[in-house]
């Protein structure tokens, strides 16, 4: 039986393929929303918030902010 290697947490990096979450979550049936500045973060939250049903509100990081659980040594 093939081993399953063991994940380190927090992961190294959250990159995924290129899914698009947002247009998965539409596709069944889901409010969603993408927001990639501060800005929108506020009513996309308030919107998914107000939803009556399942809301999605992907969250685009800028990867060169410093992880907030970096690995010590």
């Amino acid at each position: 039986m093939p081993q399953i290697e063991q994940q380190e947490w927090p992961p190294e990096s959250l990159d995924l393929p290129s899914i698009d979450f947002v247009a998965l979550a539409q596709s069944m049936g889901c409010d969603a929303a993408r927001v990639s500045r501060c800005e929108e973060l506020g009513d996309a939250l308030a919107r998914a918030l107000h939803h009556d049903g399942v809301s999605l509100v992907e969250v685009m990081l800028d990867s060169s902010v410093p992880m907030l659980y970096a690995k010590n040594g």
